[in-house]
Order: structure tokens, then C-alpha cells, then sequence
């Protein structure tokens, strides 16, 4: 149909492979990522709900040290 928008949820891509990597700034270099305190609380929160439903903790839901490489 013209006009529909792929949104991309079922097929990877190398694009959507490059953008969960760890953030750069625009000259490449690595950058410290700073959490929010809503964005630690959503965190805490979806962390709390795997709990509950009985599944394994998430890496992807646990914050990265701010001293250093995780």
C-alpha cells in the first residue's frame, strides 16, 4: 500500500544493528552515558516486573557504572 511506513520490527538491519551500540559523539569517541532520574526509575521499575513475572534479570536493565567500562 503507498504511503504505509516499514517500521522495521521484523527484519534487522545493519543500521538498526549500529545504533544499540555504546553512544559516540559525532567525531566517534565514546561517551558517558548520564541516566536521568526518571530514566533510573523507569529502569528499577521494569527491573521490579521481571521479578514478579519470575524472570532472569536483564542486562539490558541495569545501568552502567559511571567510573568506567561495563
Amino acid at each position: 500500500m503507498p504511503g504505509t511506513r516499514e517500521l522495521g520490527l521484523f527484519h534487522a538491519s545493519a543500521q538498526s544493528a549500529k545504533v544499540r551500540g555504546q553512544p559516540r559523539d559525532a567525531r566517534g569517541r565514546f561517551v558517558r552515558v548520564r541516566y536521568t532520574a526518571q530514566r533510573l526509575k523507569v529502569l528499577e521499575t521494569a527491573r521490579q516486573m521481571r521479578e514478579d513475572m519470575g524472570l532472569p534479570p536483564s542486562e539490558w536493565l541495569t545501568p552502567r557504572p559511571a567510573g568506567g567500562a561495563a
